[in-house]
Parts: structure tokens; C-alpha cells; sequence
């Protein structure tokens, strides 16, 4: 996030906003009209300054590309920006298994270790319907690969899901396999939430990803060349 303030002031402002609402209500009831509009005159400059600094932190953004072990920080509904991950490892393989099990793929398989973690309180954090996509130069996007996912479960055992809740000081890995064309350049992972009750709660966060018009974060996968099967 580009703004270690944020949280406190969206909330704070949401504080305003309710008891601005509160004291139009009250002055309308009572038949105080130039109240009601003195407190709807200061609810609606706070608004405009508001919306102004999320604008202006989104257009100055740029998009933020993370190489192996750095974190990638979420908010999530309760704006407690706990919940991390990061990309540990990438390989690549045209085949995963061996046998009458192995998988080919169209491109190439891109196995991508992405860790899990967090440093919350005492209560579990998760990421809500976490939606992983790879993207390169010229527009392109890709889903993980269900054949190539099933042939990593078959050769190592089930993956974790990406998004489940755990404690603080606790992480774990899972794998994504993705199957990329071979002429693809530059590939970046982008996970994102998939919740559109956390996306409502960042649209306003001044600084956050998905705050209005704000660039990407994503992960630079292009593995190096003695990782490459």
C-alpha cells in the first residue's frame, strides 16, 4: 500500500460521514434547514478531498513488479492488510508425470511455488476467492491449467488453496501450474481478490490496489535458465 495512513483515515472518514448523516437527519426533523445544510456542505467538501487524494495517489501510481521473496500485502474486507504472499520458486517442463499419466502441454508448463503467510493478531486471516492470472507484453492472460494442476496432485499430493486462513507467524506453500505458450515474454502473476464484498471495502483505500484507476501489483515468473526442464 502507498499510504500507511490509509486504513485509519478511511475509517475515520467513514466515522465523519455517519455522523455528518446523523446531524442532517436530526436538524431536518427539528426544522433547522440551514443546519441541516451547513452539515451537508462539510460532508460534502470532506467527500470531494477524500476522493481527490484516492485519484491522485491512483494516477501517480505505477505498476509495482515483485521478484522472488517479496511480499504482496492484502487488505480484505476488514482492512487489516495482514494476509501476504509471495512467489518462492518458478520452474518450467514440457511434461508433467511420466508414463500413462504424464501431461503434455500446448506451450510449456510454468510450476509456480507461491507462499503463504501472515502477521495478524490472534484471529486466523485469509484471502478472499484469491484469482491468480498470468499476463504478458501484449494483452494476453492465462488461467491456471486444470489438466496440469491434476498431474502435479498425482505426482506430488494435494495443493493447499491459495486463499485459506491461518494465524499469525504461520505460512505454508502451494503450487500454480500454468501451461504458457512458448513464445510467450516477460510473463507477470497477478493475484488478486475475487470477493467483491473486499474489492467494495478498497475501492476508496487510498494507495490500495484496487482503489479507483490504481496500477497492479504483480509478480515477475520469468524463471532463470537453470530452472527451465
Amino acid at each position: 500500500m502507498d499510504f500507511p495512513y490509509a486504513v485509519p483515515l478511511q475509517l475515520l472518514t467513514g466515522l465523519v460521514a455517519v455522523t455528518l448523516a446523523g446531524i442532517i437527519v436530526h436538524a431536518l426533523a427539528k426544522g433547522r434547514p440551514r443546519r441541516a445544510r451547513r452539515a451537508g456542505w462539510v460532508a460534502g467538501a470532506w467527500g470531494a478531498a477524500y476522493l481527490a487524494t484516492v485519484l491522485a495517489f491512483s494516477i501517480a501510481s505505477t505498476e509495482r513488479v515483485l521478484d522472488l521473496h517479496q511480499p504482496k500485502r492484502f487488505c480484505g474486507f476488514y482492512l487489516d492488510c495482514h494476509a501476504m504472499v509471495e512467489v518462492v520458486d518458478v520452474r518450467t517442463a514440457p511434461v508433467l508425470g511420466a508414463g500413462p499419466d504424464s501431461v503434455g502441454a500446448e506451450g510449456r508448463f510454468y510450476i509456480v511455488t507461491v507462499r503463504r503467510s501472515s502477521d495478524a493478531g490472534r484471529v486466523p486471516i485469509g484471502i478472499a476467492h484469491p484469482i491468480a492470472t498470468v499476463a504478458d507484453g501484449v494483452g494476453r492472460h492465462f488461467r491456471p491449467s486444470a489438466a496440469g494442476q491434476e498431474a502435479l496432485v498425482r505426482l506430488e499430493g494435494d495443493q493447499p488453496p491459495l486463499g485459506r486462513a491461518i494465524l499469525a507467524g504461520q505460512a505454508y506453500t502451494t503450487k500454480l501450474v500454468f501451461d504458457l505458450p512458448a513464445d510467450l515474454r516477460d510473463p507477470k502473476l497477478h493475484i488478486a481478490e475475487g470477493d467483491w464484498l473486499a474489492k467494495l471495502s478498497e475501492l476508496l483505500l487510498i494507495g490500495d490496489e484496487d482503489s479507483l484507476l490504481h496500477k497492479r501489483t504483480v509478480f515477475r515468473i520469468a524463471p532463470p535458465p537453470n530452472v527451465t526442464g
